[in-house]
């Protein structure tokens, strides 16, 4: 232990020790640097040099009146002559910790640094520290591991005046053991700090100012209150936390949850106690329950809705194959009429049948097929741009929802997609067959065309 051999190199300390998150320093009056100077040997150095890189820390011993220092990376032996005055001789001695591993070495002094700084301070101190950062007692065996980066975003309706500056939340300094009782005070502070931001994610106004905490709270009542971060009791933090946790386990039902937590909480709170108990939280839970209920048939209206909006829009891409169906029918029965109109003028009029198409009606005939064929280029053109437009009309449509449902109630509605995917497929399989059909038929009218054609040759 650092602190146990220090005591035995250095003498009498304790009165003497500060400490911080970043350094722990020494500076005191030796009475005697003669039996310093034998403590200071290299056995002892090494033994300390040792204990102190286990943390990676850097660390030196100086004296100034002598010139005289050593750290991590150099010793050399304290030498005094006999005419040196070696009484009360001022000697410093500091350990520079690092921003990702703070070790208490001594819980007394460090106690009296976080008793004199102001939970503002505290705050600043701790921004300063790595993302992850490991807090480790000496004296007392514990380590606590804080993840400053793994915060969740403030609802809309709190106004945590100080949120820039330390954008934490209650998960950062929350622990399990809140009942566990150490000499050090460490772990008391951050589970306060954890009730500070336990406040602020649930409260509709917060302010940090030096040591306080003033706070504001709006449901079927309103509080307001200025806490001084020394006093707060942690004692209503597990129920806090446990309302914290649900209020923001779903992003989507933030803004309902928090407001029906104030609600309840206000008629538990009094202007002068803010202690809950667990029957608190129990209360919201049937008071959401209540909420749901009386929304059920608003949800289920909203759903309906969107369904038979889907079905209309899911609908219009029959209408485009019915079109383009239309549209070939039409093209065949121009064909057969053509074909029919010529066959029975050649008949009514008694003339030979073995070549029916003359030379005009067989350029006629072959305007007819051009004029079809260029029919079915821009009834497959129009034909994809209505596929396209029905796309984002029905993507649209689910965005307008999304301020209503959310993405993943819209998503299970429409069963991802299947049943307008499922049409789609549909479209384009049936209008393969009928292009296919298409480009037969105007293969066989030419055929027959220059079959019966006296004019046209193969």
């Amino acid at each position: 232990m650092i602190q146990r051999l220090l005591e035995e190199i250095l003498g009498d300390i304790s009165a003497n020790i500060k400490e911080s998150f970043s350094s722990y320093e020494i500076e005191f009056k030796h009475p005697d640097l003669n039996i310093l100077s034998q403590k200071l040997n290299e056995t002892n150095y090494t033994s300390l040099n040792n204990l102190i890189n286990k943390f990676h820390y850097k660390w030196d011993l100086v004296i100034d009146e002598f010139s005289y220092s050593i750290n991590q990376e150099e010793f050399s032996a304290l030498e005094i002559e006999e005419y040196d005055n070696v009484e009360n001789i001022s000697v410093n001695f500091n350990i520079y910790k690092s921003s990702s591993l703070i070790v208490i070495i001594n819980n007394n002094a460090f106690n009296e640094y976080l008793q004199s700084t102001t939970l503002h301070r505290l705050l600043e101190v701790i921004n300063t520290l790595a993302s992850n950062f490991k807090i480790e007692n000496e004296q007392d065996e514990f380590e606590i591991n804080i993840k400053k980066n793994e915060n969740i975003d403030i609802s809309n309706q709190c106004n945590f005046k100080n949120h820039i500056l330390f954008p934490y939340s209650p998960d950062t300094f929350y622990f399990d053991n809140i009942d566990d009782k150490t000499k050090s005070i460490l772990d008391d502070y951050f589970l306060k700090l954890s009730q500070v931001f336990c406040f602020t994610y649930l409260f509709s106004s917060s302010e940090i100012d030096g040591d306080d905490l003033h706070l504001s709270i709006t449901g079927n009542l309103t509080f307001k209150y200025t806490l001084n971060f020394k006093k707060i009791c942690v004692s209503s933090l597990q129920y806090y936390y446990q309302i914290y946790r649900w209020v923001y386990s779903e992003n989507n039902k933030i803004e309902d949850k928090i407001s029906i937590s104030r609600n309840i909480i206000t008629s538990y709170i009094t202007k002068d106690s803010i202690k809950i108990d667990n029957s608190v939280f129990n209360s919201i839970l049937s008071s959401n329950q209540i909420y749901i209920k009386g929304n059920i048939s608003k949800y289920f209206e909203v759903r309906n809705k969107i369904i038979e909006q889907i079905e209309q829009t899911v609908s219009n891409v029959n209408k485009s194959i019915d079109s383009f169906v239309t549209n070939f029918q039409k093209s065949s029965f121009v064909f057969i009429s053509f074909f029919l109109s010529v066959f029975i003028f050649k008949v009514v009029n008694k003339s030979a049948l073995v070549e029916i198409f003359t030379k005009e009606t067989s350029l006629i005939g072959i305007g007819f097929i051009i004029i079809s064929f260029l029919y079915l280029i821009a009834s497959r053109i129009i034909i994809s741009m209505e596929s396209n437009r029905i796309e984002k009309r029905y993507n649209n449509l689910k965005k307008r929802y999304e301020d209503v449902l959310i993405k993943q109630d819209i998503e299970k509605i429409l069963n991802k997609d299947f049943e307008y995917k499922s049409e789609k497929t549909h479209l384009k399989d049936r209008i393969f067959i009928y292009t296919i059909v298409w480009v037969l038929s105007l293969i066989t009218f030419t055929v027959a065309l220059f079959l019966a054609s006296e004019y046209l040759e193969i």
